[in-house]
């Protein structure tokens, strides 16, 4: 299989339709689609993209708004006592409760979209796992003290150690700051260390560890002897505290690696749930459908098909496009003055085709039908001879003669200007 994204532009196909999409996972899941060349997998995507244009056309959206990608946090848990940050675990929450909402809503939804039902009936909530992140998780992103009885011991421990300090400091600013001493009447941290602005002319006045001083040298930051012996139980309780929430994180981390296979399960149904819904609603948007899909070999017959890039940039100034190929006619030579849109009509030909192998909704009229080709190739335009340095000529021979050695019987071939730039004689022979 071969098809000319380049040459027909569809990444712009495809950025139109990711940019429609809600997360990283839908957006991922348009990079990495090809055409297809298999009958009933086409015809299965468009039911489910039909199913979901069906519901928004009834202004019944799926609640998907709130999908996060958290594929590179499952990928990391994976490993043996790897952990997430918390606000990365809220991120898991909240994906796992879209999950439940887009089951429900779809099973709710059976009798329109039997199949996005059925797609969406695998997704797992894991509410123990939800529960288990609500618990330890506040929503701020911070660990919560009744994550474990530990550390609601030491943060008790620390606000104590903290309050001590700060009464020690509150004394000792009131006696400087009547002797002149300090330079401003605050205290502040440096390397987490509580610390006194002193000017630096009267740093000897105030017995201490200087941590720090100020851009211009006027200020040195000194840690007061009085409070050294509890700044170290304070240093001390906080390496206590960041090793009980690492182990809080690890045991909810473990939790996960425990339903790794329902989490992966989750992310393959979210992000095609999240592609469907970047087709369909390009499609509600810009008044597309699909056309019959028929098999290889049979007529190709489209009826209003506007080129897609030209529908959505300038709906009014677009002008449709009524072809039809029968089996017996391998060959059809579109002629016309310049401007006149020979090129845009191959173009529209070639795209309608490819979206429709990709099942994305086109500009076109339902009574249209498009047959399965294995290929798609196209020479339009003369970015090869500026690339390669070579005749425009000489580069489209090259491209033909490329194109002749692979294609088929269900090959769609698109030839912009045949035999051009040489003489007319010569190009028309080569043509026939």
């Amino acid at each position: 299989m071969a098809f000319d994204e380049r040459v027909l532009e569809f990444g712009r196909i495809r950025e139109l339709i990711a940019g429609q999409c809600v997360s990283g996972l839908g957006r991922r899941r348009v990079a990495e689609v090809q055409p297809r060349t298999s009958r009933e997998e086409i015809e299965r995507e468009m039911e489910l993209v039909r199913e979901m244009m069906t519901l928004l056309g009834k202004r019944r959206e799926p609640p998907i708004y709130g999908l996060r990608d958290v594929a590179e946090h499952v990928r990391r848990v994976a490993r043996e006592r790897a952990v997430l940050e918390p606000l990365e675990l809220l991120d898991i929450r909240e994906f796992l409760e879209t999950a439940r909402y887009l089951r429900n809503f779809f099973e709710a939804e059976a009798q329109d979209a039997p199949r996005l039902a059925e797609l969406a009936q695998s997704l797992e909530a894991l509410p123990a796992l939800q529960r288990s992140i609500d618990e330890k998780i506040a929503p701020d992103g911070t660990v919560r003290d009744t994550a474990s009885e530990a550390l609601r011991g030491l943060r008790r421990d620390i606000f104590a150690c903290e309050q001590r300090i700060q009464t020690v400091l509150h004394r000792l600013i009131r006696d400087l700051t009547d002797s002149g001493d300090l330079q401003d009447s605050f205290f502040t941290l440096r390397n987490n260390r509580y610390v006194l602005p002193v000017k630096t002319s009267n740093r000897s006045r105030v017995p201490g560890l200087i941590h720090d001083s100020s851009n211009t040298g006027e200020t040195v930051f000194i840690e007061p002897y009085a409070i050294l012996e509890d700044s170290n139980r304070l240093s001390e309780l906080r390496v206590k505290e960041r090793e009980e929430i690492y182990r809080i994180l690890l045991r909810v981390a473990g939790h996960m690696r425990d339903e790794l296979s329902v989490l992966q399960t989750n992310l393959v149904i979210l992000s095609e749930l999240d592609y469907i819904f970047g087709r369909a609603r390009f499609g509600v948007l810009h008044g597309c459908t699909f056309p019959h899909l028929q098999e290889p070999g049979r007529p190709l017959r489209l009826v209003q098909a506007h080129h897609p890039l030209l529908r959505v940039a300038a709906p009014a100034q677009s002008r449709p496009l009524t072809l039809l190929l029968e089996p017996e006619n391998r060959v059809l030579v579109i002629t016309g003055p310049n401007a006149g849109g020979k090129t845009t009509a191959l173009k529209t030909i070639g795209l309608t085709v490819m979206m429709t192998q990709c099942a994305i909704p086109t500009p076109l009229s339902p009574h249209s039908v498009v047959p399965i080709f294995s290929d798609v190739l196209a020479d339009i335009g003369d970015e090869q001879s500026v690339l390669e340095g070579m005749s425009t000529f000489s580069a489209h021979m090259q491209r033909i003669a490329g194109m002749l050695r692979g294609i088929g019987r269900a090959s769609l071939v698109l030839l912009d200007e045949l035999g051009t730039a040489t003489d007319p004689a010569e190009g028309g022979a080569l043509a026939v």
